[in-house]
């Protein structure tokens, strides 16, 4: 999918942010494998049970989510506050 908006990238914008994007989209998917792996290894040290395993990313992704979120809207704070 990612491939394929390389394409739409390149007729809207044009050929200078494609190596931009297709830089990013290479590391992207170079750093996915090690997620797995950092997950595999949290799961086993900390001893979750297996019931929980399903539980744990999507909770994680939510707090990540939320987090951001409120960074975004601190930011948004800050810049109207200056």
């Amino acid at each position: 999918m990612g491939i394929f908006f390389l394409g739409f990238v390149w007729r809207q914008i044009g050929a200078e942010l494609i190596k931009l994007y297709l830089t990013s989209f290479v590391v992207k998917k170079a750093l996915v494998p090690d997620n797995v792996y950092d997950l595999a290894l949290i799961f086993s040290c900390f001893a979750f049970q297996r019931q929980d395993l399903h539980r744990l990313p999507f909770r994680g992704i939510a707090g990540i989510m939320i987090l951001r979120a409120i960074c975004f809207e601190l930011t948004a704070i800050l810049r109207r506050s200056h």
